[in-house]
């Protein structure tokens, strides 16, 4: 092979690697995730800090990080760059923003995912005496810009509960007829006659949507190194037991409404009739299969109970806690399938007739409402022995 000839599919080569490197940086940006490496910028300094005005974390929400970074720009070397990761989640454009690949974050408390967001693990009844701590590090210079930053917890985020049911599954939907096949060609002698189409199927009946579950709370007020007064709720329902936190301005909502009957499924359309066959008459047109019944929607869930025994000492607990054990919806019924087109006719010859449409379904019916109760009783004993916790 020539000089010539090796030189020429080098040059190729390149020629390919740069248009791939190109096209794929037009792409990021494009779609918004253009992000910066920091692989070939000089860090001179950097900060780090959670994307909220109140510096505390939710044990239940996630919170995403924020990392601040100086670095000198690679095209003046006098000049700094102020550099920082986006805010948000998929769907945010990023392009000019720190990727979060460039740091490594790391919690006892929870895991992060690639938004840098962290997302809390194990409950209230962790975080009760302990402050969220976290690691940051620069990947490039793990030994110079390393952080470990605290942050302690609230329960803003908390609201309650839910208990539902779980809705019941959509009905099948009926498959369309055949349509009819077309008459075959007479020449000098009669067009054959289209055959029909063929009706559609049912559409199946929505599924029963489930029961909700049935639930016991007891709440009381309690003391814990942060907090000098929360409300805390014990909870049991077949699902589990849990606690909850939350400051005593907020309102708890805890439902154990039915669950949603399934929709029935539509009816399947009737078959287009077939064409008649030209000739000296035309053939016939065959007639469009009819459209099938809709299915019934699914009967909506019970509710389920809910009892609340609240801390007798402190009436106004009731008030901050609303019990909700509604009925769940009836189904939505299937629509009918359309009747199938009629098939046209060959000259002089008598086109078919359109199918019939089908009908709709039945709506299904709604489950019963369940029972809620919330008295006032001796809750104490369900709060002993909580680590942290030291009840009012």
């Amino acid at each position: 092979m020539s000089q010539r000839t090796v030189l020429g599919i080098v040059l190729a080569f390149a020629m390919v690697a740069a248009l791939s490197f190109v096209g794929c940086t037009v792409f990021k940006k494009m779609f918004g995730r253009d992000t910066i490496d920091l692989a070939e910028y000089e860090v001179l300094a950097m900060a780090v800090d959670i994307r909220k005005e109140q510096k505390t974390i939710c044990p239940l929400e996630g919170t995403q990080m924020a990392v601040f970074v100086q670095v000198t720009d690679p095209e003046d070397s006098a000049k700094k760059l102020d550099l920082e990761t986006w805010q948000g989640g998929s769907g945010t454009r990023r392009n000019g923003k720190l990727d979060f690949s460039n740091f490594a974050f790391h919690s006892e408390q929870g895991t992060f995912d690639e938004f840098g967001t962290l997302h809390p693990s194990g409950g209230v009844l962790t975080t009760v005496a302990r402050e969220f701590e976290i690691d940051y590090v620069l990947k490039k210079q793990p030994d110079k810009f390393s952080f470990k930053m605290n942050y302690k917890p609230d329960y803003r985020c908390v609201g309650g509960s839910r208990h539902d049911g779980v809705s019941g599954g959509a009905g099948m939907s009926g498959q369309s007829g055949a349509a009819g096949i077309a008459g075959t060609y007479g020449g000098e002698q009669m067009g054959g006659n289209g055959t029909d189409g063929g009706d559609g199927g049912a559409g199946g009946d929505g599924q029963p949507g489930q029961d909700g579950e049935d639930l016991e709370l007891w709440a009381t007020f309690v003391k814990t190194p942060f907090y000098d007064r929360l409300l805390m709720v014990r909870g049991r329902a077949v699902s589990g037991e849990f606690f909850l936190l939350s400051h005593p301005e907020q309102t708890l909502a805890f439902t154990v409404d039915g669950g949603a009957g399934g929709s029935g499924g539509s009816g399947g359309s009737g078959g287009s009739g077939g064409a008649g066959g030209t000739g000296k008459p035309g053939g016939n047109g065959g007639s469009g299969g009819n459209g099938a019944a809709g299915g019934n929607g699914g009967m909506g869930g019970n509710g389920g109970s809910v009892k609340l025994a609240f801390d007798g000492r402190f009436p106004e607990i009731q008030g901050m806690i609303t019990l909700t054990a509604g009925s769940g919806p009836g189904g939505a019924p299937g629509s009918g399938g359309y009747g199938g087109s009629a098939g046209m006719s060959g000259t002089g010859g008598v086109s078919g007739q359109r199918g019939t449409d089908g009908m709709g379904g039945q709506g299904g019916p709604s489950g019963r409402a369940g029972m809620v109760d919330a008295r006032a009783g001796e809750v104490v004993q369900q709060f002993t022995g909580i680590a942290g916790v030291e009840v009012l």
